[in-house]
């Protein structure tokens, strides 16, 4: 019966998401309020369901999760896409539309790292028996949600405490001078309040692993719509520029206020999202006590090297399975592709927004064209996202290359002591080792690119073409200012790009300790090239290519047939010369020394 009504929930998004006619979300308001408030209605019901009822099956868990993190998400993103960046001139009055507070799959990738972090220390404890979130201990009675009291009418999450509405932040208590029932209620409350608070039910380890690359599927669709989103708008600049800036003059001109804060607010919801997923991501790369570890590095340098290899934590993305680890880099893969995306995006606006020599582009509200640029709202949602500051860790963005290179020396080292332990592994079969390499060049492109970005931003060049107009920056450091959270800081920034300038040194500034760490990654040119500073034939010695990297099977080959003496360029006399050697007593050892003198050729 379950699997009836998941199959015809499923059939009626897919019709409603493959229909390209949305004239009636346009025109009529009051049907796009319906829709969203539906597709948020029918998230948390499913979730309710996923968090109520352990679901043994692998398929019905990834369909129901699928519904309720991926395409139910995605319509209520395209539907508000649609009545903000193609507004209808028949539209009479404008609608707040909201994504999503929290996003769904973020808080599922939460719940799987917490548990996967409790298994681990169950195991190091060396305890047995790991408690799972399908077990009676972990679900209650009490955190059952009643269907009427998920939504009001405005869409917002309520929840009805002794005939009042009330909030989580309201019902706070502090625990030491509260009774115990006072605090397991206001944690119900709070469940309550938000329903993605609550625990999925993950019965087994084998539902664990199908829920986790699930959320990481979700997660990867999540940032291609905001990379299929740029594309299209660079794929239309390209074609012709001043069409497209014809085109966003006029989509601007038709813009009311409301539609221009509904904007707004759109985009500090999805950078939101995507800062939740990211972070939630890259939280699998994080090693075990890792801020413990690095402080303790950092103050005692004169430890031995023995101790600290007895120290080091293993990192979370190595307990994880091989299809996990698989999923997990193709999702950081269209992670970069989608900041890189972004980066291109920004900066071709930004050339193409230049100060011309006639100052026609003085006349031209670029609070307009921002809001109405569809592809520049998605890559500065993306890149906010990306840079914006991180209150969970001490550094101020979301560090990509030092992560990325941090799993990369971990996958190293575990195919290693697996070419020691095992002779039939090849570490060329394994896909993730194979697909890291790559994806460290993509995550320091990305580095590279927030440089010439604030290169741009920052240009002072004499020439009017090549200096970027100052009312067209003002009002894109407004727009970004929304997105972050300190738009306090943008009186502290230097140069003329105001807070984007100062958001892009703050990254910069904040990935250069990691640049400057000494990772066993890459293949590195000795110590003597680096530090050759003398002659010109030193220099020339520092410039040389690096060498490439070969494999442990072949290096054990070369290096045993270096170890072999050939006394012979004839094949056929060595191996007679070997077996003489091992079968023939000491005295006969030279029997067959002279034996080339009387071999014919041919």
């Amino acid at each position: 019966m379950y699997l009836l009504y998941i199959q015809t929930v499923d059939q009626c998004v897919n019709i409603l998401s493959s229909s390209d006619d949305f004239e009636l979300i346009q025109r009529n308001s009051v049907l796009t309020m319906e829709y969203t408030q539906m597709c948020q209605a029918a998230i948390f019901s499913l979730w309710n369901i996923c968090c109520e009822f352990p679901l043994k099956q692998a398929s019905l868990l990834k369909l129901t999760m699928t519904l309720c993190i991926d395409k139910l998400p995605s319509l209520i993103r395209r539907i508000v896409r649609v009545h903000l960046f193609a507004p209808s001139v028949h539209a009479k009055e404008q609608i707040n539309l909201n994504l999503m507070k929290q996003a769904p799959n973020a808080v599922a990738l939460e719940q799987c790292f917490d548990l996967l972090k409790c298994q681990h220390e169950a195991k190091a404890r060396g305890e047995a028996n790991v408690v799972w979130h399908g077990s009676k201990a972990s679900s209650s009675e009490g955190d059952k949600i009643a269907p009427d009291k998920i939504l009001t009418n405005e869409g917002n999450s309520l929840v009805e405490i002794n005939g009042e509405n009330k909030s989580c932040s309201e019902d706070r208590v502090d625990s030491s001078r509260s009774s115990p029932q006072k605090i397991i209620a206001v944690e119900r409350s709070c469940n309550n309040l938000n329903p993605l608070k609550r625990k999925i039910l993950l019965s087994s380890p084998e539902l664990w692993s199908t829920a986790y690359n699930c959320f990481l599927l979700s997660s990867e669709r999540c940032w291609m719509e905001s990379c299929q989103i740029v594309r299209l708008g660079l794929a239309r600049k390209s074609k012709c520029n001043e069409q497209e800036k014809e085109n966003i003059l006029l989509r601007s001109q038709y813009s009311s206020e409301e539609i221009k804060k509904n904007i707004s607010q759109y985009a500090v919801d999805r950078t939101d999202e995507l800062h939740s997923i990211l972070s939630s991501v890259l939280a699998y790369l994080g090693t075990f006590h890792s801020k413990e570890s690095s402080e303790r590095e950092i103050d005692d340098k004169s430890k031995s090297k023995s101790s600290q290899k007895q120290t080091k934590q293993p990192i979370f993305a190595e307990l994880l399975s091989p299809s996990a680890r698989i999923r997990l880099c193709s999702c950081l893969e269209r992670i970069s592709i989608t900041l890189k995306s972004s980066l291109r995006c920004v900066m071709g606006r930004l050339k193409l927004y230049q100060m011309t020599k006639t100052a026609d582009d003085f006349a031209v509200d670029y609070n307009h064209i921002i809001f109405g640029d569809e592809a520049l709202t998605e890559s500065l949602s993306c890149l906010a996202a990306w840079l914006r500051q991180n209150p969970k860790a001490s550094h101020s963005a979301l560090n990509l290359t030092s992560e990325i290179k941090l799993w990369y020396d971990a996958e190293k080292m575990r195919s290693t002591n697996m070419n020691k332990s095992k002779d039939e592994h090849n570490s060329e079969d394994d896909p993730v080792l194979s697909r890291l390499p790559k994806l460290v060049f993509r995550s320091e492109e990305l580095e590279a690119g927030l440089q010439k970005l604030y290169n741009i931003v920052t240009t002072e060049n004499d020439d009017s073409k090549g200096k970027l107009s100052e009312p067209f920056l003002t009002a894109l450091d407004k727009f970004i200012g929304e997105m972050l959270f300190d738009c306090k800081d943008r009186g502290k920034s230097e140069g003329s790009g105001g807070v984007l300038s100062y958001m892009l040194l703050r990254s910069i500034n904040s990935f250069r300790p990691s640049r400057a760490r000494n990772f066993a990654t890459l293949d590195k040119p000795d110590e003597d090239s680096s530090s050759a500073t003398g002659s010109i034939s030193e220099r020339n010695f520092a410039r040389r290519k690096k060498r490439k990297w070969r494999d442990s099977a072949l290096e054990h080959q070369l290096r045993k047939a270096r170890r072999r003496m050939v006394r012979s360029r004839n094949s056929v006399v060595n191996e007679w010369l070997t077996l003489d050697e091992e079968h023939e007593k000491p005295r006969n050892s030279d029997a067959f020394v002279d034996l080339e003198d009387f071999l014919v050729e041919g």
